[in-house]
């Protein structure tokens, strides 16, 4: 009985985002509303298959948190929208096991239903200067994901990030513990590119299973606002 409410609380929470950014009718916010009460329904993702409504795919996914404990967390993909093109989105993020397996994994429940490519800076580095490598990777993805987990001795993802603002290209940041200052050389330093961020392109948090929940909810209207997704 715990699970059956406790998915059928997370897919309310979804009809919730749905209804509060008009991304499905209100004939179709009544009937999902219905169908989420149902035991069928709730029944149905519990037992890993999928259930469409109203344009929306909705299924539970296991998102990681860096401890390795897994989350069965509802998501959903909006099946209306479209990507006019392969979209690839470039990946900040502090290079330790951890971070690096869990905020893989993660993503790749989150990007893969609409086709986007995650590119690492770490990935088929060739032979030559490092940090023009990554310029470029920046400067050919669509947008950039940052994520500031971790990387309070070794800034590295601000410098990417400061990189992508300079270049104007669209990016999520992702801030844990909301975050306002960085340290450097044992100072602490301002995070003054935070200031420049605001909406969908800002999630503070405190959890993997949190962020990636609202980073699923953000990124169809991300896509959509930026021209890259209709």
């Amino acid at each position: 009985m715990s699970q059956l409410t406790d998915v059928r609380g997370q897919v309310e929470a979804w009809i919730d985002h749905l209804n509060q950014y008009s991304e499905i009718s209100e004939r179709d916010i009544r009937r999902l509303r219905d169908l989420a009460y149902a035991r069928a329904f709730a029944r149905m993702l519990l037992g890993g298959n999928r259930n469409r409504f109203g344009g929306h795919e909705f299924w539970i996914a296991n998102l990681r948190e860096l401890n390795g404990r897994e989350f069965p967390t509802v998501m959903a993909v909006n099946r209306r929208i479209r990507c006019l093109r392969k979209l690839r989105v470039f990946v900040g993020h502090r290079f330790t096991t951890a971070v690096t397996s869990t905020l893989r994994h993660n993503l790749q429940i989150v990007l893969r239903p609409y086709g986007i490519r995650p590119v690492y800076s770490d990935s088929d580095m060739p032979n030559g200067p490092v940090f023009e490598t990554i310029l470029e990777r920046i400067r050919a993805a669509d947008f950039s994901i940052f994520d500031d987990r971790e990387t309070e001795v070794r800034p590295n993802v601000l410098i990417e990030l400061g990189a992508a603002i300079g270049m104007r290209k669209p990016y999520f940041y992702f801030n844990y513990g909301n975050k306002r200052t960085v340290r450097i050389n044992n100072r602490h330093e301002p995070i003054t590119t935070a200031s420049d961020l605001a909406g969908m392109l800002y999630l503070p948090y405190t959890s993997y299973s949190g962020l990636f929940v609202e980073f699923a909810r953000r990124l169809p209207g991300f896509l959509v606002d930026r021209s890259m997704a209709q």
